[in-house]
């Protein structure tokens, strides 16, 4: 009889503990977290497609950069975490960029130039300048993916 009266007071906590405000709470933010993440990520693939796609051109590039990086404003994070999101684009986008055309590299430089001014640190808005350059020239470019600061290495 003790087994099966503790077995009921554990369920009761552990339904408790789901019915509360705070892991109801906690939930919602982590569920927040994750759709935003998911956001990014739909984001990022979709100024990619427009910057480096075979239909490519300025117009189309820009708008989908100029609303990943309002997504990433909107989104309220720290600077250092939105300047993570930046650089995540700038690292997508000049990733063996030597291999394309000369035309969608004049774009996809152009993106990452524009990219460039979002940043708050000027140490990486510097070096994001950098690698428009080196992109827009047909440099191969190596990105450093654990500080993502996209430095390049010519």
């Amino acid at each position: 009889m003790k087994i099966f009266t503790r077995g009921l007071l554990t369920a009761a906590f552990v339904a408790s503990i789901g019915a509360s405000p705070a892991f109801a709470a906690q939930s919602t933010s982590f569920d927040t977290l994750l759709l935003a993440q998911a956001s990014f990520e739909a984001q990022l693939a979709a100024a990619v497609a427009a910057c480096r796609g075979e239909a490519a051109s300025e117009e189309v590039c820009g708008a989908a950069v100029a609303a990943y990086v309002a997504a990433v404003r909107a989104a309220g994070l720290d600077v250092s975490d939105a300047d993570d999101r930046l650089a995540d684009l700038i690292v997508a986008l000049a990733t063996d960029a030597s291999t394309l055309p000369a035309g969608i590299r004049a774009i996809v430089a152009g993106a990452i130039q524009n990219v460039a001014v979002a940043f708050t640190d000027p140490q990486r808005a510097t070096v994001a300048a950098a690698v428009a350059a080196a992109v827009a020239v047909g440099e191969d470019i190596e990105t450093d993916p654990l500080y993502l600061s996209a430095s390049p290495t010519v």
